[in-house]
């Protein structure tokens, strides 16, 4: 959030359905986390959801790449671009994942992945 120059006042879109830093690195830059809702099938971020939530104060939207799964990118991309967000990849479950032919950590503007010893590729306590 500091690199997108996120802080106080604004509002970061995210999915509830993740590990508490998704929404806590908002929290950390002083601005407010905005939970949207998930598709009851994918357990991914609703872009019906993410749409309805968008504020003037909403400043970017966190998609989470969750068990694997990748988010309806082409869906957040399409919003993001139409309300000028940023868009950020939490693809932490998704590391070797692909959509539509292109790997995660090429579909947003940032992408955030996690070598934590719960997930699927680790270093040991690396974070």
């Amino acid at each position: 959030m500091f690199a997108l120059g996120i802080g106080p006042g604004d509002e970061v879109i995210v999915s509830p359905m993740t590990f508490a830093a998704t929404a806590n690195c908002v929290l950390y830059g002083g601005a407010t986390p905005v939970f949207a809702d998930v598709e009851p099938d994918t357990l991914l971020i609703d872009p019906d959801t993410v749409r309805a939530r968008i504020t003037p104060r909403t400043k970017a939207i966190i998609g989470v790449d969750y068990a694997g799964q990748p988010c309806a990118w082409d869906a957040l991309r399409e919003i993001a671009g139409r309300y000028r967000l940023a868009l950020v990849a939490d693809s932490c479950h998704a590391l070797g994942a692909g959509y539509r032919g292109m790997k995660v950590g090429s579909l947003a503007d940032l992408t955030v992945f996690s070598f934590h010893p719960v997930k699927h590729i680790t270093t040991g306590e690396g974070g």
